[in-house]
């Protein structure tokens, strides 16, 4: 496996922030999360990434690992894409239990009470380390939409509906495209009901909801 080096994260910020499961997933493989390839056309077959097998593999993983990640009792939903991740524990778990190949700067986030060798028991994390599962996490700050956003998201879907018989978003891949951009569910549910009606998805997929 070899790292990328032409969308090399800054460390300096990202050490410090929150990331998400498929943010930390990209900075174990050196990628700026901010620069990650998406795969908007084939999103509705659940290929919402274009960085390749590896980074797909290590999401699952990931994914399915979360609990133990975080150090939180097992469960047995998998975890969202989106769910957040406590990023010191996470370059801990990947290195000393998936032995993936990471960033020496990943690596050096490991928590202080944890050695180099892969066998040594990691203590467990202090409470208020853990972060709650995605289902409770508090939402994070979401940006309002601009005219390029609609720009945008009018041509994903145009682009989507070509590729599926015109069938455009549903309003789950809509909230995901918008969460994708820090952009808020409640815009990508107007959105959705503003395309087009020949790329429009039926009636029963566009309820309306009072959810913020």
């Amino acid at each position: 496996m070899s790292l990328q080096n032409d969308r090399v994260p800054n460390w300096g910020v990202w050490r410090l922030r929150k990331p998400t499961i498929w943010q930390a997933v990209a900075l174990s493989l050196n990628i700026d999360p901010d620069y990650v390839r998406h795969s908007y056309a084939e999103m509705y077959q659940g290929h919402f990434f274009d960085e390749g097998q590896e980074f797909l593999d290590r999401l699952e993983i990931a994914r399915d690992n979360y609990s133990e990640i975080m150090g939180l009792p097992p469960r047995p939903i998998k975890a969202s894409d989106e769910a957040p991740i406590n990023l010191p524990l996470f370059a801990q778990w990947a290195r000393t239990v998936a032995q993936w190949e990471m960033p020496a700067e990943l690596e050096a986030l490991f928590p202080q009470n944890v050695g180099d060798s892969p066998d040594e028991t990691p203590k467990p994390p202090a409470q208020d380390q853990v972060q709650p599962p995605a289902e409770v996490q508090k939402p994070t700050a979401q940006r309002s939409s601009t005219s390029r956003d609609d720009q945008d998201f009018q041509s994903w879907a145009k682009e989507l509906a070509e590729s599926r018989d015109g069938q455009g978003p549903s309003r789950d891949e809509a909230t995901r495209w918008a969460a994708a951009r820090g952009i808020s569910r409640a815009w990508a549910r107007e959105a959705v009901v503003k395309l087009p009606a020949e790329i429009r998805q039926k009636p029963g997929n566009l309820k309306p909801s009072n959810k913020p």
